[in-house]
């Protein structure tokens, strides 16, 4: 899966993946000089997860998806 992002003046950053049955799958921190970050889900269980974008502790953006 592939991540656009914008971080703007920011001290940290990261990923946080929730499968909506069992929490957090995995917390990916991200490279501030970048905008993309890829993730593989071949480990992951079917179901549904949201992937949220930290900056700073706070949530900026979350997106659910489904992984078959």
């Amino acid at each position: 899966m592939q991540i656009n992002y914008n971080l703007n003046q920011v001290d940290s950053a990261y990923l946080m993946i929730v499968n909506q049955n069992s929490g957090v799958s995995q917390n990916p921190f991200l490279n501030r000089t970048t905008s993309t970050a890829s993730i593989n889900l071949d480990n992951f269980n079917s179901g549904t997860y949201t992937v949220a974008l930290l900056c700073d502790n706070e949530i900026i953006d979350a997106k659910p998806f489904i992984k078959h």
